[in-house]
This record gives C-alpha cells, sequence and structure tokens, in this order.
C-alpha cells in the first residue's frame, strides 16, 4: 500500500497556508502548496469577535483547500491559532468550516503552536548552535529559543503584525511617530521575556519569506530560493525605511510583495529587526516552511 498523502492547512489571522506531502524513503516530500488572504482576524483584537465577512473569505478557503486535497486523494489535518483562540465567537467560524472540510479544526493553543513551528521551520535548514527562532504571524508572534534542533523554551506573544498595524500604523505613508510606537510596543513586549544573545535569529512565516522575496526582487515566489537565505540587520534595516515611506499603493506594487500582504509588512518587519536588536543577532536566516509542516510531520510519523 503506497504512503497517504497529506494536506495540512494552517489557519492564521491573515492567511490561510496548505500544504501537501508524503513520506518518501523516511523524508517529508512536498508535493503542491497554497496560500489565501482570508484575513480571518481583521478587527478581532479590537472587537474580540470574527467579522460576518471575515469569516466568508476564511471558509471560502477552505472549500478550495478541500478540492485541492481531493484533486491529491489527500487526507486533511487542520489547525487554526490565534484568531480563533481569541475570538468570543469563533465557533460560528469553526462548525461551518468542520463542514467544508469534513474534518475538526484544531484549535491549538500558543505552546503547541510555537512546537509545531519549531518543528516544521526546522526541517531541512541544518541550523546548528543557539538561535532565536520567530514565527511573526497576523495575531501573534511565536518565540523558540533553541540549541540547533532541540528547543529550550518557547513564548506566544501578542506582536502580531496584523494587530500591531491596526494599533499604530494609520498614516501613508507612516509617520515616524507611529514607527516609533511600533517599535516601543515591541520592546516593551521583549524586555521580561529574558531572550538569549545569539548570532542568528530565525524568521519563519510570511512576513520573513517576504522580505527574502522583495530582497532577492522575485516577480514569482519560489521556496527554494528563500529557504535559508540569510539577511544581514542593516539591509533589513534599509528595506523597511524603504518599505514605510512608500504609500499603500506604491508599496503593493513592489516587486516580491504581494499586495494583500502591502499594509502589513512593516509592522511584521519591525517585530523582527526589534527582535535581532534584543538578541544581539547580526543575521535574519529564513526558513520557508512552518506549522503546516510541523503537522505533516506528525501526520506522517517523521521526524525531520
Amino acid at each position: 500500500m503506497p504512503d497517504p498523502t497529506w494536506l495540512a492547512l494552517d489557519i492564521g489571522t491573515h492567511t490561510v497556508l496548505a500544504a501537501v506531502a508524503r513520506a518518501d524513503a523516511g523524508r517529508l516530500r512536498l508535493v503542491d502548496h497554497r496560500q489565501w488572504f482570508a484575513r480571518l482576524g481583521e478587527g478581532v483584537r479590537s472587537s474580540g469577535v470574527l467579522r460576518p465577512e471575515a469569516i466568508a473569505r476564511g471558509l471560502n478557503a477552505l472549500v478550495e483547500a478541500r478540492a485541492l486535497a481531493d484533486r491529491h486523494g489527500a487526507r486533511i489535518a487542520a489547525v487554526a491559532t490565534r484568531a480563533c483562540r481569541e475570538a468570543r465567537n469563533a465557533d460560528e467560524f469553526l462548525r461551518p468550516a468542520r463542514a467544508a472540510l469534513g474534518v475538526e479544526v484544531e484549535v491549538v493553543s500558543g505552546e503547541r503552536e510555537a512546537e509545531l513551528t519549531f518543528r516544521g521551520a526546522a526541517s531541512d535548514l541544518g541550523l546548528q548552535g543557539h538561535a532565536v527562532w520567530a514565527d511573526v504571524g497576523g495575531g501573534s508572534t511565536e518565540l523558540i529559543v533553541a540549541d540547533g534542533p532541540r528547543p529550550e523554551r518557547a513564548v506566544s506573544t501578542p506582536l502580531g503584525a496584523v494587530a500591531l498595524t491596526e494599533a499604530w500604523l494609520h498614516g501613508d505613508p507612516y509617520t515616524a511617530g507611529e514607527l516609533a510606537a511600533v517599535r516601543g510596543e515591541v520592546r516593551r513586549q521583549l524586555a521580561p521575556l529574558g531572550l538569549p544573545r545569539v548570532p542568528t535569529v530565525v524568521g519563519i512565516g510570511g512576513t520573513a519569506t517576504t522580505l527574502v522575496a522583495v530582497e532577492r526582487g522575485l516577480s514569482a515566489y519560489d521556496g527554494a530560493l528563500v529557504h535559508g537565505f540569510r539577511l544581514a540587520r542593516p539591509a533589513l534595516a534599509a528595506r523597511i525605511e524603504v518599505l514605510a515611506g512608500l504609500t499603500l499603493e506604491r508599496r503593493s506594487r513592489v516587486t516580491g510583495l504581494a499586495p494583500e500582504r502591502a499594509p502589513v509588512i512593516v509592522a511584521g518587519a519591525l517585530v523582527l529587526d526589534e527582535l535581532l536588536a534584543t538578541a544581539g543577532a547580526g543575521t535574519l536566516m529564513v526558513s520557508d516552511r512552518g506549522v503546516r509542516h510541523g503537522v505533516l510531520l506528525d501526520r506522517l510519523g517523521l521526524r525531520d
């Protein structure tokens, strides 16, 4: 009997991410992937609820994900993160989500999200030594301190790119005061965590991968050109300065930057820049993998 094929879904605050894979000689073999900018968590930090239009966008993404799974003959495993953890009316999404997918959506804790993030992101990266791993999502940032492949501790923070943008970044382009306010909030959240001094921070998720795509001028995203790329902190700082100085309309036309991510990319990049400063790291290393790959490794019984 051939090895099963799985489709893993990461239902986040800003995006729904899908990866299809099977086991091949004890390793994870990816066969397809998709991304939807569903913006499920739009406004949830201020209102405490998922909006009807956001729920509709999320469900539309799941219908397409189910079709993708059917094309590959894949089983489905789905997890939801911060937006569904926080929203009082999450069941208004989760009930029809089950009907759309044919399986329950697991709402994971911040700690479980960090665990899946690290396991997926570390696969096929080969990083040795101490590092801080950071998954900057729409509603939260998961941080993992690890020594090579061994995680030592994990923490979930409310430093999401969507949440920070909604709270602080209203100008077009942004003002110096707005950018300083975001940096101040990030520093306030990071200060009590006691993060170690490390040479490298590993960036996971759409903020980090987009910054590499912009840096490399990728008109079509290619994960193979992103996974393992190292971005020096001066280059990151320069990129933030350029992006923050553009209007939203102009930022939406930057090569490598999906228009749907243009409204929140600066806030996410500021989180990474402040994290590099806090950890004393000179380099951001980027992983193209994340929660969905951790789910796949679990379902397929693979180590990496």
